[in-house]
């Protein structure tokens, strides 16, 4: 039968004595030179590869050939490589072993014998040659179609299986001389199993008798089984690479990501950003109460990066407000601020300021209860223009000004707009003035009259209208606002929650016409419409507004409010695909996506070009990651998982994502 030959030799390795403890009888002889032997014995020895070489006698080896000037001796055969837990086939037809000869003469192993320590014993019956410096593959099963795609050599049957724990493979020639065994493990010291992944002889010179001379298989072969099965060991797989300079932002093309408390991880994306400052870090809050942002700011100091930090006076008045001292104790300037235009009026603005690049902005203090427990809002992104009007911001903050902000000259697609100077009362109500079919809020607290006179418009001329409240602070004495809104059948609801003790539903935004959000620290209320120190981001953005509606349907869901069909909300399956645009693949590997906890993606499906399509419920909040696979076999995966919640919003929808490992 034809045997495969591997002319090149094994990569050009220089091959040495294969011959062990255990496989000396195979050698042909009662002894074997050292690595330091000058020259080659006749007939009974065999040289290493370090000896200058002798005339190997005609009895030099099993099946009798002739042994080559300082190579092994003829007819020592290596087990080499052995496939015990095929993935793509049943063990029953797809476990194989492999054969390597590294001497200088061909073997015919008709009449071997091949067996484990136990019951299974399987003779060879007919020829099979295996060539110098080639391999033979014994297979349980020789049909291609059958066998994960091996071509076999040999087939050895039901007669020998591989145990997928603990098991033998010995090898004896046709006189019951060994001629090599292994007794090999599926833990350490052996290579950890892996399903449908052979293990192989790292070296064929080395002793495989020793466990930390295997190794997983890492090149793919047939149906996507790793292993080298007539082959060299080792081999390479098809590569491919991650272009890290792409930021995976939500709207790549204004830089742009927003985050929900509680369920984006909301405080690693805080720190990660914080951790990332190597300049300035500017931060205006009304409280901070983290101790890891505190531990991070003092290391920055230390680490010779310059942290100002804003904060509100009558808060850090208070007893349990201890961190502005903290913070000034180590190192860290911390100025403040008094806002005096009313008794009850503060410096209410939670934002973030890094390099002079990257804005944090939206509704969250940086609190434990904030980031991890509440409903909140966090908006990401790099725009040095928009940077720089906080700072500006920033100064007047502690230079206690009082500036209206520059007039926005080229309809830019992100706006920046400060409180009370700017009137941001009025700019809610020109947004909901302007909603021409939906119009859908989340607020913290809400009595400000000329918001709820705007919203009541809206529904009046036949926007589709829905408020949800934080039911604690709704159902304050002198909170009228959700009974204003409920006498002109404005579907409003009451969020409480129960996260915490101190959990709210502190989200502050709005989205009209699923293509412009309004997000930022403002409540709706009269103090912070004409006292409180505030700000707020206008951004125009379809994909953006999904994903802010999308926080509005997980409240909905989460806090039970009748169904959104009934609120006038698009139900049903909405298109939706996914692309990632960093990735580029040798031939034959793909790029896939696979959901967790079940759905619209259970089992890994491949995005074609980039891209995959799928029609998902409204509502359903999507959970998955990417991966990179050859054959059905991963290369790379993402170590944290993604998600995307469908709005009760009209589709289609495009999620852009960046590969990240």
């Amino acid at each position: 039968m034809a045997i495969r030959f591997l002319a090149h030799r094994l990569r050009g390795l220089v091959l040495v004595s294969v011959c062990s403890l255990s496989a000396l009888l195979a050698c042909g002889s009662d002894d074997t030179t050292s690595s330091s032997s000058s020259s080659g014995a006749a007939g009974g020895n065999t040289t290493s590869s370090s000896g200058n070489g002798g005339q190997g006698g005609s009895g030099g080896g099993v099946g009798g050939g002739v042994g080559g000037a300082g190579g092994p001796a003829a007819g020592a055969l290596v087990i080499n490589e052995i496939m015990y837990d095929p993935q793509k086939s049943s063990d029953s037809n797809g476990e194989w072993v492999e054969l390597f000869n590294p001497g200088s003469a061909a073997v015919d192993i008709d009449g071997y014998t091949l067996r484990d320590n136990d019951a299974n014993v399987h003779v060879i019956k007919g020829s099979v040659v295996v060539p110098a410096g080639g391999f033979a593959v014994l297979a349980r099963n020789g049909t291609v179609k059958d066998n994960g795609g091996v071509n076999a050599d040999y087939v050895y049957g039901e007669d020998f299986f591989l145990a997928n724990s603990t098991d033998a493979v010995v090898l004896e020639n046709g006189s019951g001389d060994l001629v090599d065994s292994v007794s090999y493990g599926s833990s350490a010291p052996w290579p950890e199993k892996k399903a449908g992944v052979s293990i192989e002889l790292t070296a064929p010179e080395a002793d495989n008798a020793e466990p930390s001379n295997w190794a997983l298989a890492v090149a793919p072969f047939g149906d996507g089984d790793l292993g080298t099965p007539g082959a060299p060991n080792g081999g390479q797989l098809p590569t491919f690479s991650i272009d890290d300079k792409v930021v995976g932002w939500h709207q790549p093309a204004l830089k742009t990501s927003v985050y929900f408390a509680p369920n984006d991880n909301v405080e690693p994306k805080v720190l990660e950003h914080l951790t990332a400052a190597s300049k300035t870090i500017r931060l205006a809050f009304f409280n901070i109460r983290l101790p890891a942002v505190k531990n991070l700011l003092v290391q920055k100091v230390n680490d010779g990066v310059d942290v100002h930090v804003l904060l509100d006076k009558k808060q850090q008045d208070l007893a349990y407000n201890t961190m502005g001292e903290e913070l000034k104790n180590a190192g860290v300037t911390v100025t403040l601020i008094e806002n005096q235009l009313a008794v009850d009026a503060t410096m209410h603005n939670k934002f973030a300021l890094l390099d002079g690049k990257t804005l944090m902005a939206g509704s969250a203090n940086y609190s434990f209860t904030a980031l991890n427990k509440s409903d909140e809002d966090l908006v990401i992104l790099e725009d040095p223009a928009l940077v720089a009007r906080y700072q500006l911001e920033f100064d007047e903050l502690i230079a206690a000004g009082d500036v209206s902000s520059a007039p926005y000259m080229n309809g830019e697609k992100i706006q920046a707009w400060m409180g009370p100077e700017d009137g941001l009362n009025y700019k809610i109500a020109d947004a909901l003035d302007g909603a021409q079919t939906t119009a859908v809020v989340a607020m913290f607290q809400l009595n400000a009259s000329k918001i709820v006179d705007a919203l009541i418009a809206a529904h009046k001329r036949g926007v589709v209208v829905v408020v949800v409240l934080d039911k604690i602070q709704a159902d304050q004495v002198d909170a009228l606002a959700d009974e204003a809104l409920a006498v002109e059948n404005v579907p409003v609801l009451l969020a409480d929650n129960t996260n915490s003790n101190y959990a709210e539903m502190h989200s502050k935004f709005l989205v009209v016409d699923h293509k412009t959000v309004l997000m930022g620290s403002y409540n709706w209320t009269n103090l912070g419409s004409f006292h409180n120190d505030e700000n707020i981001l206008i951004i125009q953005d379809a994909h953006l507004a999904a994903r802010t509606e999308g926080k509005l349907a997980e409240m909905l869901l989460d806090y039970k409010a009748p169904p959104a069909a009934t609120l006038g909300l698009t139900t049903g399956p909405q298109s939706v695909s996914f692309e990632v645009s960093n990735v580029t693949l040798d031939p034959g590997l793909k790029l896939r996506i696979k959901s967790v906890n079940g759905g619209p993606f259970p089992n890994p499906v491949e995005l074609d070009g980039g891209s995959v399509q799928a029609n998902i419920e409204a509502g359903t909040r999507v959970t998955y990651s990417y991966e990179i696979s050859y054959n059905g076999q991963v290369l790379a995966q993402e170590s944290a998982t993604r998600s995307f919640t469908v709005p009760f919003a009209p589709g289609p929808f495009t999620v852009k994502d960046a590969f990240e490992q």
